[in-house]
């Protein structure tokens, strides 16, 4: 049954291999883990003109920026929660009420740790992007 809906398929669009519609489909599925908030670098093609380079140093910058901003706003919580921690290896009674708020604030930490992680990386590329920038001020380019 199912070779039907493709032979279907493939005879309405006889001029179009099936993949060429079909392939938008995996595209949207390719990141199940995506938030709605995208601050991981994502790769990046080279620019084909000096302005095409220049608008991607600037959007690799303002990457960078956001990714610092999250990392500064949520460090000193994640330090906080961090300390907590050690509550669990003594051998002292804690209630459950503390104990609770140490495991919600794992999240609070990994969400910390995976923002600074793709922060460190962004740096590494922004170095180039930061580059560009310079030789295009020293050039007159804008």
């Amino acid at each position: 049954m199912a070779s039907a809906p493709s032979s279907a398929a493939t005879n309405n669009h006889s001029s179009q291999p099936p993949t060429a519609k079909t392939g938008a489909v995996p595209e949207t599925n390719t990141k199940p883990s995506d938030t709605g908030v995208d601050s991981s670098p994502k790769p990046v093609s080279p620019p084909e003109t000096d302005e095409d380079a220049i608008t991607q140093a600037v959007q690799v910058l303002s990457n960078l920026a956001t990714l610092k901003l999250k990392v500064q706003e949520s460090r000193e919580q994640a330090l906080q929660i961090r300390s907590q921690i050690d509550v669990l290896f003594s051998d002292e009674t804690v209630s459950e009420e503390v104990i609770n708020q140490i495991k919600d604030g794992f999240k609070v930490l990994k969400t910390f740790a995976q923002t600074n992680l793709r922060y460190r990386e962004a740096r590494v590329h922004a170095e180039q992007a930061r580059a560009t920038l310079d030789r295009a001020l020293q050039s007159g380019q804008i």
